[in-house]
């Protein structure tokens, strides 16, 4: 992202709350902090924001949408919705860390419905500098974090107690290797953090959302800074994940759209337990990712980056 700024890629998801959360049946603090970051955003966000609260308004940001990435809002509500459920079934006096936060106002929303789970908040500076002024609410535990030159610190913070590290929406901008090794650190934690996080299919000619090869998307994307680094088919990535001991438990397939959502748990937890727990309460188009024999590696990732190119 560029350094000054609050991250591009949340004020949109903003905007797509704005837009459609409600219908999604998001929280009230989601609608209401993604209207707030637009108007504090100014320009071009500011004018989003106006015309998201009016229906005409709502008709042509509709329009835009539907030259530019069509159903763009659409799946960032109901990937919110997907992870919102799921959030709801935590253990009691669970805890939660948050990375890449954004303007997303999921976690106020669960230390509502569920006070007894604790939420840290992590971003970049420029990011959480913005949400701080936006929410009056001093005893946040917020934390500038950016990664991966930050992972150290991630890991104090995941070592100190048990958690589910949330990060919806940002891996796929950072550069694979640090989060391989981040990935190893995590599971090497005397107690590994749960992980729930989205993930990006491979791009292919009759592909759909985030799995059709877009050259305005990705010039939008580079221009701000937050270009797609890594894209990996789920069974590849469940793959990657059992080589540091995670098993998936829980996914969301995306509804064709391009990206998935994954819920992992490691193996020393769940023997620890005595028993595989999923997630309760699963929605229609959960689907289970199998686990294969072959394990993935970083040149998986970059053997699909390369079939990526549609001739």
């Amino acid at each position: 992202m560029i350094d000054g700024r609050p991250s591009a890629t949340a004020l949109l998801v903003a905007l797509s709350v704005a837009r459609e959360g409600t219908r999604h049946g998001l929280p009230p603090d989601s609608r209401v902090l993604a209207d707030t970051a637009l108007a504090a955003a100014g320009g071009f966000w500011r004018l989003s924001g106006w015309l998201a609260r009016h229906a005409a308004g709502r008709a042509l940001l509709h329009a835009l949408e539907s030259v530019a990435l069509p159903g763009l809002a659409e799946h960032h509500c109901r990937r919110k919705a997907w992870l919102w459920q799921h959030l709801l079934t935590l253990p009691h006096d669970h805890r939660t860390i948050w990375l890449g936060v954004g303007f997303d106002a999921l976690a106020l929303a669960l230390q509502t419905h569920r006070p007894d789970i604790a939420c840290v908040e992590t971003d970049h500076s420029d990011t959480l500098a913005l949400r701080r002024r936006l929410i009056d609410a001093p005893h946040r535990n917020t934390e500038a974090l950016h990664l991966p030159g930050d992972a150290e610190r991630l890991l104090r913070l995941c070592r100190s107690a048990p958690a589910t590290l949330i990060t919806e929406g940002l891996l796929m901008y950072l550069p694979p290797r640090p989060l391989l090794r981040l990935l190893r650190h995590l599971s090497e934690l005397p107690s590994p953090p749960r992980l729930l996080f989205s993930a990006l299919q491979p791009s292919k000619c009759n592909g759909r959302g985030f799995a059709k090869p877009q050259p305005l998307r990705d010039s939008w994307l580079l221009r701000h800074g937050e270009p797609f680094r890594w894209r990996l088919p789920p069974e590849r990535l469940s793959r990657l994940l059992q080589r540091s001991g995670y098993v998936v438990d829980a996914a969301w397939d995306g509804a064709g759209f391009g990206e998935y959502l994954i819920a992992a748990s490691h193996r020393s937890l769940l023997a620890a337990s005595g028993v595989v727990v999923g997630w309760n309460g699963q929605q229609p188009d959960e689907v289970a990712i199998p686990i294969g024999r072959r394990t993935a590696s970083l040149s998986d990732t970059q053997a699909v980056k390369r079939r990526n190119t549609c001739w």
